[in-house]
C-alpha cells in the first residue's frame, strides 16, 4: 500500500506503486485550495490518483542545456527553477544522451509535461475560454457553390470562462486526459514557465521582475526550448528507420518516485488518432481551396490564424482590381496599336499602361483599399467572436532583457518593483530617432548616386553608340538604373533591419507588445523612404528644372523625362522592377539556405554514423528500450535543428504591407500591380503553409486579439494612396496633360480637388455606413451571454442544492414589489427563469 500526498494536503492511500508526488505551488494565492477542496467534494478523492497512475506522458515542453559548462550561477538558477516546477506539480524527465549509448556533446534534455490539475488552475487564472458541452453555435450561412472550396469542418461552440467548481459543463469533461488539446496545454504550460521565478526566495517575495523561462534563456542557463509537432508518417524530414515513431512522442514515467531523472528505460507509449498535420497538409496546402483557419487557429494560434486570415482576404479581395487592371492594359494595347499607328516599341509601352482608362482605374483602386479595410474589421470581428479571443486579457510579463536603475514600492500592492527612469527613456527614443533619420538621408544619397549613374549613361554612354546594336536601346538607362535602385532597396533594407532591432533592443522596453509596436514603427518608417522614395522622385520632381543641371553636373546633365516629358513610363518600369525584386530576399532566406542547411547536416550526419553506436551489454528489454529511446530521440533532434519562427510575424506583415503599398500608392503608374500582388500572395501563402507544417519548428501557440499596429500602418497608406494618385493623374499622366491643354494649367488643380473630394467623400461613407461587427455577429454574442448566464446560475444551483441543502423555487413579484419565496420538496423543484435560494428547514418572505 503507497501513499501518495494528494493536492490538498492529505495523505490518500492507494494501491499503485507507481505514483507521483503533488504538492500545491507555496506562491499560488490561498483560494486555489479552496477550489480543489469544492473539487475534490464533488469529483471524489481518486480523481487525482487515477488520472495520476496512467504512465504514458505527452511532452508539452522540451529544455536543452548543456550540463559540462555550466558555471556555479546557472547550475543553481536551473536547479532552483526545475525544483519550483516540480513544487507546483509538473512533471520533468531528464534524458540524457551518455546513459543511452548515445555518442556526442555534453547536451541534456529536459521533458516537461504539465498535468490536467495544473493545466486546470492555470486556465483558470488567465480566465481562458473553454467550449460549454452541447452548446453548439449554429453555422453560418455560406454560398452553396462556394461550399467546395470549404476546408474547415470543426464545431463552433458556445464558451464560457474555465472555472475548476463548474468543470462538469464544459465538452470533454468526460475525458479529462484529452480536455485540453496538445496546443492548449502547450501555451499554457509555456505560461507557467515564462512565470516561474528562477531568483532566489528574497527576489521573488520582493516583488522584483520575474525572471521565468525567457529569462534563462536569455542568460544561456538553458540553451533551447520548443513544443514538438505531432508524428505523421507522411513528414518528409522522417528518417528511414520510425519503427517506434507512430507513438507520438509520449513519455513514460520512471517508476521510482523522483521525477527529476529518468533512466534508458524510459519509453513510449500511446498512439495518436489523428494525423493534424496530414490533415492540414491535405486542406491548407492545396491551391484552390478556402484556407482552413479553424484547422490553423488550433494548431499555431489565434496570432498566426489572424495573419493568414488577414492575407487569405487581401488576396482574395485582389481578384476584382486584378481584373480591372487587365482590361485597362488590354484597353491601352488596343488604344496603343488602333488610335496612335505606334511603330516604337517604346511609345507602344507608354499607350499600354497610360491611356484614357488610368484615371477610373485609379478610382477604383482607392475605393477597393476602403472596402477592404471594412471588408477586414468585419472579417476581424466575426473570428474574434468565433475564436473567443474577444475578452482575452493577457497580463504581460516582463521581457527578460529589460533591466531597471531604481527600486520603487508599488502605492497599491506595497511590494516593490524595479523602474527605469523616464528621462533615460526619452533619451533613447530621440537618439534612436536621429538614427532612423540618418539612414532615411543615407536611402537619399543612394537615390542621388543611382540619378548619377543613369544620366552618365544617358547622356555618355549612349553618344558613344555603343548600344545601338541593343534593342530598345533608349529604354536600356531607366531599366539598368531600376534593377541598380532595386538591389539598393534590398541592400540597405537588410542593413536598416539590423540596426532597428539593435536600437529597439537597446531602448529597454519593459512588455514584448511596447517592443513590437516600436519596432514596427521603425521598420515601416524606414521601408516606406526605402522602397518608394526613388517613385516619388520619378513621378513629381524628375522633370523640375535645376540651375546648372543636376547636382551642379552641368547644363547637359539635366535629368528630364524625355523629349516628350513621358514621366509615367519611367515610374511603370520602376514599380514593375521593384514588384518583381520584393519576394526574392524571403525566397532565398526561407527556402534556398534552410536547404542547404539540411544539405550540409545531412552529409555531416552520414560522416559521423560511419562511427557507429554500441549499446550496453544489458538484459534485452533494456537494449530494446534503449534503441526505442534512441529512435525518439532522432526525431526530436530533427524538430530541433528545424528552423525557427522567432520573427515571422513581423516580417511577413513587413512585406505583404509594403506590397500593398506598391499597388495602392502608385496603381495609376502600373495597373498590372494587383494581378502582381496576387499571384506572389498565392505562392507565398501556399510555400508558408507547406513551410510551417514539415520544414519548421512548431511555435507557441499564441493568442492574440488582432492584427495589431498594422491596420493602422494600411489606413495610413490608404491615405497617401489618394493624394499620389490624384497628383500622378493631374500632373504626370497623359490624361493631364490634356486637361491641362483644353482648360489651362487651372484645369490640372481642379482636377486633383474633385478626384480626391470624391474618394475622400467615399471613404467616409463607407466606414460610417458599413457596421465593423456584422449584424448575426451581434445578435450571437446576446444569444451566447444569455445561454452562459443561464448554464452558470444552473450550475450554481445545482451545487448548493447539493452540497449546502439549499432548494429552488419560482418567486412572484407582487405589485407592491416584494418576492416571496417558500420552500417546496426536492421531487417538485423546477428550474425558474430567477430564483432565490433558502435553507430547507424554515419558510421566509424576502
Amino acid at each position: 500500500m503507497a501513499v501518495c500526498k494528494h493536492p490538498l494536503g492529505s495523505n490518500i492511500q492507494h494501491n499503485s506503486e507507481d505514483h507521483k508526488v503533488f504538492q500545491l505551488n507555496p506562491w499560488q494565492p490561498s483560494d486555489v485550495a479552496q477550489t480543489l477542496v469544492e473539487l475534490e467534494r464533488r469529483l471524489g478523492t481518486d480523481w487525482y490518483l487515477k488520472f495520476a497512475n496512467k504512465r504514458d506522458r505527452r511532452i508539452d515542453y522540451v529544455l536543452v542545456y548543456k550540463s559540462n559548462s555550466d558555471n556555479a550561477r546557472r547550475k543553481e538558477a536551473r536547479e532552483r527553477f526545475e525544483q519550483r516546477l516540480v513544487d507546483d506539480n509538473l512533471e520533468l524527465v531528464r534524458w540524457r544522451k551518455r546513459e543511452c549509448g548515445e555518442l556526442g556533446d555534453d547536451e541534456e534534455f529536459l521533458f516537461v509535461h504539465t498535468p490536467f490539475d495544473r493545466l486546470a488552475l492555470e486556465c483558470q487564472s488567465i480566465k481562458f475560454d473553454m467550449p460549454l458541452k452541447g452548446q453548439i453555435n449554429p453555422p453560418s450561412k455560406s454560398c452553396c457553390a462556394l461550399n467546395v472550396l470549404e476546408t474547415d469542418d470543426e464545431v463552433d461552440f458556445i464558451t464560457a470562462p474555465f472555472s475548476l467548481t463548474r468543470l462538469s459543463i464544459y465538452e470533454g469533461s468526460d475525458n479529462l486526459r484529452d480536455f485540453f488539446q496538445p496546443a492548449i496545454a502547450s501555451f499554457l504550460t509555456h505560461h507557467i514557465l515564462i512565470n516561474t521565478d528562477s531568483e532566489e526566495e528574497d527576489n521573488v517575495q520582493r516583488g522584483t521582475t520575474t525572471k521565468g523561462l525567457s529569462y534563462l534563456l536569455h542568460t544561456k542557463v538553458y540553451e533551447d526550448a520548443f513544443s514538438l509537432h505531432p508524428y505523421s508518417p507522411n513528414d518528409p524530414l522522417n528518417p528511414t528507420s520510425t519503427q517506434v515513431a507512430s507513438h507520438a512522442y509520449n513519455i513514460t514515467l520512471p517508476s521510482s518516485s523522483d521525477s527529476m531523472t529518468s533512466s534508458c528505460s524510459s519509453g513510449i507509449a500511446h498512439q495518436q488518432d489523428t494525423d493534424v498535420r496530414q490533415q492540414l497538409a491535405d486542406t491548407w496546402c492545396r491551391w484552390f481551396k478556402f484556407q482552413p483557419l479553424w484547422k490553423i487557429r488550433n494548431y499555431f494560434g489565434e496570432k498566426l490564424a489572424f495573419y493568414f486570415a488577414w492575407l487569405g482576404l487581401l488576396t482574395a479581395s485582389l481578384v476584382i482590381p486584378s481584373l480591372f487592371g487587365c482590361g485597362v492594359f488590354v484597353f491601352g494595347v488596343t488604344y496603343s496599336s488602333s488610335y496612335k499607328n505606334v511603330t516604337d516599341y517604346y511609345d507602344w509601352m507608354v499607350g499600354c499602361f497610360d491611356n484614357r482608362a488610368t484615371p477610373v482605374f485609379s478610382l477604383i483602386i482607392c475605393i477597393w483599399g476602403t472596402l477592404f479595410i471594412e471588408l477586414w474589421k468585419r472579417k476581424h470581428a466575426t473570428l474574434q467572436y468565433e475564436w473567443d479571443v474577444d475578452h482575452y486579457d493577457e497580463n504581460e510579463t516582463d521581457r527578460p532583457q529589460f533591466y531597471g536603475t531604481a527600486v520603487v514600492k508599488d502605492p497599491v500592492t506595497k511590494l516593490e518593483e524595479v523602474l527605469y527612469p523616464l528621462s533615460r527613456k526619452l533619451t533613447k527614443l530621440a537618439t534612436s530617432l536621429s538614427v532612423v533619420v540618418f539612414m532615411i538621408l543615407l536611402v537619399l544619397c543612394s537615390l542621388v548616386a543611382v540619378i548619377v549613374y543613369r544620366l552618365i549613361f544617358e547622356h555618355d554612354w549612349l553618344k558613344e553608340d555603343r548600344f545601338n546594336d541593343v534593342p530598345g536601346d533608349r529604354f536600356l538607362p531607366t531599366l539598368s538604373a531600376s534593377v541598380l535602385n532595386g538591389l539598393s532597396i534590398l541592400i540597405l533594407k537588410q542593413v536598416y533591419n539590423r540596426i532597428a532591432w539593435k536600437l529597439t533592443d537597446w531602448e529597454n522596453h519593459r512588455t514584448q507588445s511596447g517592443y513590437e509596436d516600436s519596432l514596427i514603427v521603425k521598420l515601416f518608417a524606414f521601408h516606406f523612404a526605402n522602397s518608394y522614395a526613388s517613385l516619388f522622385y520619378i513621378a513629381f520632381f524628375r522633370n523640375a528644372e535645376y540651375e546648372d543641371g543636376f547636382a551642379g553636373m552641368g547644363n547637359e546633365y539635366r535629368d528630364s523625362c524625355g523629349d516628350k516629358n513621358d514621366c509615367m513610363t519611367m515610374l511603370t518600369v520602376q514599380v514593375a522592377v521593384l514588384m518583381l525584386m520584393q519576394p526574392l530576399p524571403k525566397f532565398v532566406m526561407d527556402y534556398v539556405l534552410p536547404w542547404v542547411k539540411k544539405g550540409w547536416r545531412v552529409c555531416r550526419k552520414k560522416q559521423s554514423n560511419k562511427v557507429g553506436v554500441e549499446f550496453p551489454l544489458e538484459p534485452p528489454e533494456e537494449v530494446e528500450a534503449a534503441e526505442n529511446m534512441h529512435q525518439v530521440m532522432q526525431l526530436i533532434q530533427q524538430q530541433r535543428h528545424m528552423q525557427r519562427l522567432d520573427n515571422f510575424h513581423l516580417t511577413e506583415y513587413s512585406e505583404k504591407v509594403i506590397m500593398y503599398g506598391y499597388l495602392m500608392i502608385f496603381a495609376t503608374a502600373f495597373p498590372l500591380a494587383p494581378l502582381v500582388a496576387l499571384i506572389t500572395n498565392v505562392i507565398d501563402l501556399r510555400l508558408d503553409a507547406k513551410r510551417l507544417v514539415w520544414h519548421t519548428r512548431r511555435p507557441i501557440a499564441e493568442i492574440a486579439h488582432d492584427i495589431g499596429i498594422w491596420k493602422h500602418v494600411m489606413l495610413f497608406i490608404n491615405v497617401v494612396a489618394v493624394v499620389s494618385n490624384g497628383f500622378l493623374i493631374a500632373f504626370t499622366s497623359d490624361f493631364g496633360k490634356e486637361i491641362s491643354d483644353e482648360y489651362g494649367p487651372e484645369g490640372r488643380l481642379w482636377l486633383l480637388v474633385v478626384f480626391e473630394h470624391v474618394v475622400f467623400m467615399f471613404m467616409f461613407l463607407v466606414s460610417f455606413c458599413i457596421p465593423d461587427v456584422p449584424r448575426d455577429i451581434k445578435n450571437a454574442k446576446r444569444r451566447e451571454k444569455v445561454i452562459v448566464d443561464q448554464i452558470m446560475q444552473d450550475s450554481a444551483i445545482q451545487s448548493l442544492e447539493k452540497d449546502c441543502g439549499f432548494v429552488v423555487k419560482k418567486h412572484s413579484v407582487s405589485q407592491s414589489g416584494h418576492m416571496s419565496l417558500a420552500s417546496v420538496k426536492e421531487d417538485d423543484l423546477q428550474m425558474p427563469t430567477t430564483a432565490y435560494l433558502e435553507p430547507k428547514r424554515y419558510d421566509s418572505s424576502v
